[in-house]
Formats: C-alpha cells, structure tokens, sequence
C-alpha cells in the first residue's frame, strides 16, 4: 500500500456531505476536520472515520522471521496488538498471518512494502482495504453496548476481538489516540456507509457527532 496509490473511503460520499477538510494521507482523501469547534464532541462522543490508516496483511510460514530480520517483533499470542516505534501496530491474527496498521507521517508500511520487493521469502502480501471506524469519548461505551453484545469492559487493552457491531462482523479494539480512549472497529468495506448512519444515529441521542481525524492525530497537521 504505497502512499502512491489513490483510495476512497467506503464512506467518503458520507463525509462529503459535511463540508470536510480534505487531507490526504497514504493515498486517501481523508477528513481532517468537520467543523470548526470538534472538541466538545469528545467530551460525550463522537465518531471519527479512520479508513485512510495503511493496512498491511502478511501471511505466510516465513512472516515471523521475515518480520524479526526487518527488527519487528510479532505478537506471540493469537490476537495481540503490539504498538512498533513510531506509533504503528501489529496483530497477530493466525499462526503465520498479521496486519500491520500504520499512522499519519509513519514509514513502517512503506518501509516493508519496498523490502517485500526485494528480499521476501515465504512471506505473501495480503491486501486489507477494510473499513476502520473510531468511537471516541466517555458514552462510547454505551454506544457499543447497545449494538454489540462485547462490552468495552470486556475488551482488554492490546486484544482484538471478533464480533458483531450491529449485525456486521467486524474486529473490535481499544486504543488510545491524543490522549482519548478509543473503540476502534474493522469490518468490511461494503457495509461503511451502512456502519456510519447506524452509528450517528445512536450517537446523536447522546448529542455527539463526527468529527475528523485531527482531533486524534493533531500532529498530522
């Protein structure tokens, strides 16, 4: 996923409608801010797409080692996140597979995309283009836990789990970004604008919102 090639968001039509700042990042259009005071939506909740975050998926028998020779420790059990130097991650999710997610002005992913290239043996370039939602602030507990039936008390800190968020099988997370503690999901592409309107929807009765992605990466900017 070279920062070259141009993505869209599964739910870049929904962001439009917001009069977004647009930031490019990895090769994404990416909503940077979506009004001129976000902050207070983070004191109840909001919702922050992250999409445009490289993924890179790895399978393969030579994964571990490959990774090991490019000074990257994987994860030793199954499921668990690991954060890399410069604020990437990695989850082991099978015995030779994991994905590696980056983050805005990291060069972990492009890093390991020119050494696949070159010198990879036994090691298979998996492409991840899911979808990848935050839920921020104090009620995002209560929004998950009226649409998944993993409660965020239930998510121990560095451990993916796979489950349901409101219907959809999704990977569900907690990370912290700027200081907020977040519930990240990851599902596939092609339910994001369905995901997004179901999860405004809960939101707005706790009169949060979306906000962009500065608000957790202001360094980004």
């Amino acid at each position: 996923m070279s920062t070259a090639t141009f993505r869209t968001s599964p739910v870049h039509c929904e962001l439009e409608q917001l009069a977004p700042t647009w930031t490019t990042v990895a090769g994404m259009p990416a909503a940077s801010r979506l009004g001129a005071d976000e902050m207070p939506l983070l004191e109840t909740v909001a919702l922050c797409d992250l999409s445009f975050l490289p993924r890179l998926g790895l399978n393969g028998p030579g994964v571990t080692g490959w990774l090991q020779a490019q000074d990257i420790e994987v994860p030793a059990a199954l499921y668990e996140l690991a954060t890399l130097g410069d604020g990437s991650s990695i989850v082991r999710i099978g015995t030779n597979e994991t994905i590696i997610e980056g983050v805005p002005g990291a060069g972990t992913i492009d890093k390991l995309t020119a050494a696949l290239a070159t010198d990879a043996k036994d090691v298979f370039n998996v492409t991840r283009d899911e979808a990848s939602l935050a839920l921020v602030g104090p009620a995002a507990a209560e929004v998950l836990a009226q649409t998944c039936s993993v409660l965020v008390r239930d998510l121990l800190q560095q451990t993916l789990v796979y489950t349901r968020v409101a219907g959809v099988s999704a990977a569900v997370f907690q990370q912290e970004l700027n200081g907020c503690n977040c519930v990240r999901l990851v599902f596939d592409p092609s339910y994001g604008v369905y995901m997004w309107r179901e999860l405004l929807k809960i939101i707005a009765e706790y009169g949060g919102g979306a906000v962009g992605f500065a608000c957790l990466f202001p360094e980004s900017q």
